[in-house]
């Protein structure tokens, strides 16, 4: 697992790095700049190959550099859910079954939610002509 997580960190930080083009025009249809949400990079795993005494979370974040981790939610089923709000990880340990799957979910739709409401509408053949 840990080399599989080593490969979704290092996707999720190319997938930081991409910019975003504005889905807002002004009146002769030209992008007009706009704070975009960047999109929310996520880990979903059914199992953990570690013992009970060390998380998923403590495993990544021995990967993770200074400032916004490229991973921003984590989830374990069984185990827990983490998430990076408010510059810092937020855990959500699971009471009941599956608890941590549905509180990462949630966060997966909520995100979404905020992310559409700021991308606008943009134009696809923008990505390809810039």
């Amino acid at each position: 697992m840990l080399r599989s997580l080593g490969r979704a960190h290092n996707n999720a930080a190319v997938l930081k790095s991409y910019e975003y083009q504005s889905g807002h025009y002004d009146e002769a249809g030209n992008p007009k700049e706009a704070f975009i949400n960047r999109l929310v990079t996520a880990v979903f795993a059914f199992s953990t190959d570690l013992t009970n005494t060390e998380s998923e979370f403590n495993r990544y974040k021995r990967l993770q550099t200074e400032g916004e981790p490229a991973i921003l939610q984590l989830c374990v089923v069984g185990r827990g859910a983490w998430f990076w709000y408010r510059q810092q990880w937020n855990e959500m340990l699971p009471a009941h079954p599956y608890q941590e799957v549905l509180a990462w979910l949630t966060g997966i739709l909520v995100n979404s939610q905020v992310i559409f409401r700021t991308r606008g509408n943009p134009r696809v053949d923008r990505y390809w002509l810039e």
